[in-house]
């Protein structure tokens, strides 16, 4: 890196001036961060390395040595490994990068964001005309590593080469890092650690990655990888696969209006499919073969209604909204409730419950709310027990906790309160029974500090260990706490030790203290480690500057 790049100044600038901006926001770095300290005083020294450069080579030339062609390949040499000395492993240490931020933030900006402390700093507020807030944002979220944000920041900027060359430098970075954790998300589905999918799968679908957007799609559809449903986030991700010319992408659309998605209409699964045969999908050439109905939707959903079908009177429902056509939106609504479907009796009983809405009525909406159970919805299950609440708003499982420090005489709620929690975990058992994770979870958590009911450790292992069998990583730490201290099963370290680990890889911040507690002491014939212990107490955020 040139020296005039280190301190930020046109070549033969007197660098005097500049050299003490630059140690003066550094000395206050290592004042107030102390983490920061020994990084800003190698800096301080590397300015005033280049200080010192500069200043060496603004003076004049010794005449002796105008015609000395020897001096001249000697010193560009000594010029060549003083500039290579300047480039460094911290952010803007090399020239490409501190040349480009250099024209958007300031001296102080630019020692914080070299000193790691780019999160202090405000990239402002965008205009419509100020396009430098847009590449101040686009370089910070380079700094995170978030290339498609700071792609969709520099593409605002459409009038500079080097805001494009960094644009394109990020494309090429969101590609890279896109194939690596897709390879890493299909390395975990092969060797079937399916709870370790998500994480590198969702990240390689925000690089752009087609194939890795598909997968998460699909996962979004069936709740697979622990993702929860969302239709609207996979149809959005399988389109803009699609326009990548993915033919996986292509065809799942047209699978998905096959299956009675009618968000995605015949003359869209029609093009798809023929866009998926011809990127040689076998399956989309054989799909072209069976037709699509063309009709309009209002038509086809109609045809379904006449067969019997009670789903698609709530799907006429949501279309005649869409419309705004709200006459014929509540005429198939009501239709949807007399025939017990159970989206149209969710959304009804919402409208009872709300205590804001002015049509609030418990009773009304129990009502709703048992016909929604009958019909198999989980979603009815819990907002019934959560309807047993009169007198607190506080649920049965944080009621738990909120005891468990308390004194023995202090434990004891009002018994009505207590009365409607056990109805309340009542209901919670049904919907854990159903395979909830989350009513398992408040089980687990109930049953082991012993309110509302008596303390049962093995109902709370059974309930925990479902949970964290179905991958939910809070219920790996609740079964991990119960293996490592024999709670309701025989003490396992190993498997204690397991659950930890994967619940801290999942996020769960609990489980990341414990494993630093662990290591930091050792625990039985786990051997204290301080590599590790230091890497869960930098996740878990504790005790950072």
């Amino acid at each position: 890196m040139k020296p005039e790049t280190v301190l930020g100044i046109k070549y033969r600038e007197e660098p005097t001036a500049k050299l003490q901006e630059w140690l003066k926001e550094y000395a206050a770095i290592a004042a107030e961060f102390p983490g920061a300290e020994d990084l800003a005083q190698r800096l301080s020294k590397r300015a005033e390395k280049a200080g010192e450069l500069i200043t060496e080579r603004n003076r004049p030339e010794p005449p002796s040595s105008s015609h000395d062609d020897m001096y001249y390949i000697e010193m560009a040499k000594i010029m060549d490994d003083m500039e290579a000395s300047f480039d460094g492993d911290f952010p803007l240490g090399n020239e490409a990068d501190a040349s480009f931020a250099g024209c958007y933030f300031s001296v102080l900006e630019l020692a914080e964001i070299q000193c790691g402390l780019h999160h202090l700093i405000v990239a402002g507020r965008f205009n419509g005309y100020n396009f430098d807030v847009l590449v101040r944002k686009g370089f910070l979220a380079e700094l995170y590593e978030d290339w498609s944000e700071a792609v969709r920041c520099y593409e605002g900027v459409s009038t500079s080469k080097s805001v494009q060359e960094r644009e394109d430098e990020c494309r090429r970075k969101m590609a890279i890092e896109g194939k690596r954790c897709y390879e890493k998300a299909l390395a975990f589905m092969e060797s079937g650690e399916w709870n370790e999918v998500f994480a590198p799968l969702n990240r390689a679908a925000d690089m752009g990655n087609p194939d890795a957007m598909v997968d998460l799609a699909l996962a979004r559809v069936y709740g697979q990888y622990g993702c929860a449903k969302d239709l609207q986030e996979a149809l959005t991700l399988l389109r803009a696969a699609a326009k990548k010319d993915n033919a996986r992408a292509c065809f799942a659309l047209c699978h998905l209006h096959d299956s009675g998605v009618y968000e995605v209409q015949a003359a869209e699964a029609k093009e798809m499919c023929e866009k998926a045969a011809g990127l040689g999908d076998e399956k989309a050439k054989a799909r072209l073969a069976d037709g699509f109905d063309l009709r309009p939707i209002r038509e086809i959903l109609q045809e379904q209604i006449d067969k019997g079908n009670i789903d698609a009177l709530w799907q006429m429902a949501q279309l005649c909204k869409k419309e705004n056509d709200e006459t014929g939106a509540a005429g198939w609504f009501n239709k949807a409730i007399e025939a017990g479907q159970v989206d149209a009796l969710l959304s009804v009983a919402a409208v009872y419950l709300d205590k804001n809405g002015g049509f609030y009525n418990k009773e009304l909406a129990r009502q709703y709310l048992r016909r929604a159970t009958d019909g198999g919805s989980v979603q009815a299950i819990i907002a019934l027990a959560d309807s047993e609440l009169a007198d607190t708003d506080i649920p049965f499982w944080q009621q738990a906790a909120q005891l468990r420090n308390l004194e023995y005489s202090e434990k004891q709620p009002k018994r009505k309160i207590r009365e409607q929690h056990k109805k309340q975990m009542a209901w919670y058992r049904l919907a854990a029974e159903a395979g909830d994770t989350d009513a398992m979870n408040a089980l687990g958590m109930a049953y082991h500090l012993g309110y509302p009911e008596t303390r049962d450790d093995r109902e709370a292992f059974l309930w925990a260990s479902r949970a964290a069998d179905a991958g939910d990583g809070s219920a790996m730490y609740q079964t991990a706490h119960l293996y490592e201290n024999g709670f309701g099963t025989d003490r396992d370290i190993d498997a204690a030790l397991l659950l930890y680990t994967e619940a801290a890889e999942q996020g769960v911040r609990s489980a990341m203290i414990r494993l630093y507690e662990i290591y930091t002491e050792g625990l039985l014939h786990i051997q204290p480690d301080g590599k590790k212990a230091a890497h869960y107490l930098w996740l878990s955020g504790e005790r950072r500057d």
